[in-house]
């Protein structure tokens, strides 16, 4: 899940905090019901982040329109092959890219991470707290985080804070549909939601409930509840891969992303292979930043010059869990082939070692854990969590000690003594 309280240093989440605090976002009071939307789901909000840091980063004060974005050959590239959208160039697919954009603009805006002014009929921006916007752009988790303090804010400004905690209390269907009822209400008294050309006996609850959706569950997994699935109550907390826009799910059985909505056609899904291999890079670099040439287990064959950056659940098996930090460690060659991929002498790459695999998520467990305590922005218990249950079919809970999470990783493969020998077999 997100890099949450226990994992982001006290004083950037007090600075998101006091930057937020300062900020009216009572929907009874503006009357905007796209603080917002159905596309400012965690990735895209970092992916124009970096957009707009990379448009500006000469000029820190250039005054700039979406269209501006739009023209960027690095909003074109990441956008066609990242997040498989048509290309920019095709003229069919104009509506989509206007959201595209404009959603997550106008959520930096409202959240005053962009200064926003409308001459005539056109919107200029510019940037207002760069450090804030740097810290979205560099991961969606640090975009969730960020989210998930903006989007509860605007619930609980705009009254819905007793309905919002009654159900990550009870976590029923009923406090559920009195949530969606009240948010439905806010926006249909204080918003135009449903009062333009919407039919029906409640006009824009349609509208409002595809706003609401993918918010709630940005909230749900900043206190670790489940929230919503096609609109539904989950039966899972939802998981950091569950909160983008680029995730494979029921649609894509019905339109390949690449294909603009009047030309979609019922066809096989598409795997978005490039999505997944930019996460897995993205999240090895940061290794290398982190680690460079140093071995993190050292078993004593962790000699060589040269490291291999190993998956511990294997992308093969679990390609959601590629881009997870927790899931990345630096082996040497020998360990890597010799171990990790080793069954009965063979090397085979598609398969991992029980034992061994079990040995460096624990070894991982004490860099995760070592980097909480720091107050550092990198690793995430909840992610953590998240690769034991869901990854290895175990169970455990992050309100457990990592002491009793270790031993759940070992259980059945190693003894009280081998796991506690791992601590030794770290950087300290």
């Amino acid at each position: 899940m997100f890099i949450y309280l226990t994992h982001v240093a006290c004083t950037l989440l007090d600075r998101i905090r006091t930057h937020l605090n300062e900020l009216d976002l009572d929907i009874r009071q503006s009357g905007i019901a796209r603080y917002f939307d159905q596309k400012t789901k965690t990735d895209v909000v970092d992916f124009i982040a970096r957009c707009i840091l990379e448009l500006t980063k000469d000029d820190r004060d250039r005054v700039f329109t979406n269209r501006d974005i739009w023209g960027m050959d690095y909003f074109k590239n990441e956008a066609h092959d990242y997040f498989n959208k048509p290309k920019p160039s095709d003229p069919k697919a104009a509506s989509e890219y206007n959201k595209f954009i404009s959603q997550p603009v106008l959520l930096l805006t409202y959240s005053k991470l962009l200064n926003g002014e409308k001459i005539c009929n056109r919107w200029e921006y510019t940037c207002q707290n760069r450090p804030l916007l740097e810290y979205v752009s560099q991961r969606p988790q640090h975009a969730g985080v960020f989210l998930a303090e903006y989007y509860e804010k605007i619930f609980r400004d705009s009254g819905l804070g007793q309905a919002l905690d009654d159900f990550l209390k009870r976590q029923t269907t009923d406090a559920l549909d009195c949530l969606k009822d009240d948010f439905y209400e806010l926006l249909y008294n204080n918003t135009p939601v449903g009062k333009r050309d919407a039919k029906g006996n409640h006009p824009g609850r349609t509208e409002a409930r595809r706003i609401f959706n993918p918010a709630l569950n940005v909230i749900c997994a900043k206190h670790r509840k489940k929230g919503t699935e096609r609109g539904r109550i989950a039966n899972h907390v939802i998981r950091t891969d569950e909160l983008f826009y680029n995730r494979v799910n029921f649609q894509d059985l019905w339109k390949m992303k690449e294909v603009p909505r009047s030309e979609a056609e019922i066809t096989t899904p598409n795997i978005r292979l490039a999505y997944y291999h930019k996460r897995v890079i993205s999240a090895k670099n940061l290794i290398k930043r982190l680690y460079g040439r140093r071995p993190m287990f050292l078993d004593g064959n962790h000699q060589s010059p040269v490291m291999e950056i190993h998956h511990i659940i294997l992308r093969s098996q679990k390609p959601e869990f590629g881009g997870y930090l927790e899931n990345l460690i630096n082996l040497s060659p020998t360990q890597h082939k010799g171990y990790a991929h080793s069954q009965n002498g063979m090397i085979r790459t598609t398969s991992a070692a029980p034992k061994y695999q079990r040995r460096l998520l624990i070894a991982n467990s004490h860099y995760i854990e070592k980097s909480i305590n720091k107050g550092q922005p990198y690793y995430s218990k909840p992610q953590l969590i998240d690769l034991i249950n869901y990854g290895m079919n175990l169970n455990t809970d992050e309100s457990h000690a990592f002491d009793e999470i270790r031993q759940v990783i070992g259980k059945g493969h190693l003894n009280q003594d081998e796991i506690a020998q791992i601590a030794n077999m770290v950087v300290q």
